[in-house]
């Protein structure tokens, strides 16, 4: 029997036609896995779905790294990709080593099909990794927020652009305790302008790129 040993509870997969198939949740425990290992210390939660025509991951963490860091790794778990450009889905290849580690090797992109996702040719694989079939489709990232950096975050913007802070309200939600911005009252100052939606989006911004500096 053709096998490869996982770093997933000690688990052997067997391969069928030089492939081994992981499902959607053995695929969110590599990708646990390797949150923990970038970011060491921080508390993940990372679950798995699966529905009629696909599968997906949610990653979601209380405040801690940039989001767009912890993309980077997400993304690597992604079987496929949408270009909305022209509505099509297009699919990802990928391997895996014993200790669990993925690495994408190969797109089929968009481009040939008239849209905008390069083509990614398929290159010789490092040594120890073999082909895997991963089984999420898509993973996405929320970053909530403590009050405590929300404060931070509005008191760094509103020094950055001059607008008053007292007119953003930082609020805990009753569901899960997690911070929002209540930006209302700053939009109507300023009449609802394009600038105040730009104050109301850098403490966003902020937040999601790490915190107040």
């Amino acid at each position: 029997m053709d096998v490869m040993r996982i770093d997933l509870n000690n688990e052997t997969k067997e391969r069928e036609g030089g492939m081994t198939y992981l499902t959607c949740a053995e695929t969110a425990k590599l990708l646990r896995k390797a949150l923990k290992k970038s970011f060491p210390g921080v508390k993940f939660s990372v679950r798995s779905d699966t529905y009629a025509g696909g599968s997906s991951i949610r990653i979601e963490y209380l405040d801690g790294p940039a989001k767009s860091e912890v993309e980077k790794i997400a993304n690597v778990f992604e079987g496929a990709g949408f270009d909305g450009m022209i509505d099509l889905k297009y699919y990802k290849s990928h391997a895996v080593n014993e200790d669990g580690d993925v690495i994408l090797v190969s797109s089929n992109g968009t481009e040939n099909s008239g849209g905008s996702v390069p083509e990614m040719e398929e290159a010789e694989l490092p040594e120890g990794y073999d082909k895997v079939s991963l089984g999420s489709h898509y993973v996405t990232v929320n970053k909530n927020y403590s009050v405590e950096l929300a404060k931070e975050a509005a008191k760094e913007a509103s020094e950055y652009y001059g607008f008053d802070l007292a007119l953003v309200e930082v609020k805990e939600s009753e569901y899960d305790g997690h911070a929002w911005i209540n930006s209302e009252k700053l939009l109507a100052s300023e009449g609802y302008s394009n600038e105040a939606r730009i104050w109301s989006n850098r403490i966003y911004e902020t937040l999601n790129e790490g915190g107040a500096k």
